[in-house]
């Protein structure tokens, strides 16, 4: 958990900095790339990843994995995609008023207490659970078509692209250094390393429409870093486990 809060704050401050340097970017497109750096797929992308590459073993970390990813975009991401339009004081009081943290917690409870859900409910969950993705790749393709790229200026473009390389190449050099200092070693670096490197998650489109930040920037960085971590996972996955 510790590995995984210091990995994407270290991140937030590295993609903060980058934006900064881009004089041309206005407060919303800098938060912007600063949540499209941050947030990482771990749920629907980084799971299924895991599960093939390491099995029942590797799982189990990365499920762990997700769920202080989840905090984290639940509460800094909701604070970045914030920044662009708000004070940090709205900011802080749109944390507060997301029911999803709540949510985390109450499931927490109910987990540690051992409380059986009634199957009415869970099964309510379980379905709304299951449509999630498919609304969240619906809303991705309503904001690419939405995009007219002959209207994109040089600077907003090379923008983009910096966003993705930086998501793709910097976050894995960042989560192998975070895990030096934490002292995470085995499978579960691997996995860490692996999973903190993922693409650019699906809902920082949804929090930068929410939350008053340049939706139009994140969903092509989620398109680019979908399509190159092809090739940044098959690096990574061979320098991580080269027998």
């Amino acid at each position: 958990g510790l590995t995984v809060i210091l990995t994407l704050s270290t991140m937030a401050f590295l993609g903060w900095n980058i934006a900064r340097l881009q004089p041309a970017l206005g407060p919303k497109t800098r938060s912007a790339f600063v949540l499209t750096v941050v947030l990482t797929n771990t749920g629907n992308f980084g799971l299924p990843f895991v599960e093939f590459a390491m099995g029942d073993e590797g799982l189990k970390y990365a499920a762990i994995i997700l769920v202080f990813s989840a905090i984290m975009t639940n509460t800094l991401g909701i604070y970045i995609a914030s920044s662009g339009s708000s004070s940090a004081l709205d900011g802080l009081k749109n944390i507060f008023g997301n029911p999803l943290p709540y949510a985390t917690i109450l499931g927490f409870i109910v987990n540690l207490a051992h409380i059986t859900v009634p199957l009415p409910l869970m099964r309510t969950v379980e379905v709304l659970s299951d449509g999630s993705i498919p609304i969240l790749v619906l809303l991705l393709g309503v904001q690419l078509s939405m995009i007219e790229v002959k209207q994109l200026s040089p600077a907003y473009m090379r923008a983009i692209l910096i966003a993705a390389l930086s998501k793709l190449f910097l976050a894995p050099v960042v989560a192998f250094l975070i895990t030096r200092i934490t002292q995470v070693s085995g499978t579960a670096f691997i996995v860490v390393v692996l999973v903190l490197s993922m693409p650019t998650a699906v809902n920082s489109a949804v929090l930068s429409h929410e939350f008053g930040s340049d939706a139009e920037f994140v969903t092509p960085v989620i398109l680019l870093t979908t399509i190159g971590s092809a090739v940044s996972l098959s690096i990574l996955f061979t320098i991580l486990m080269p027998g």
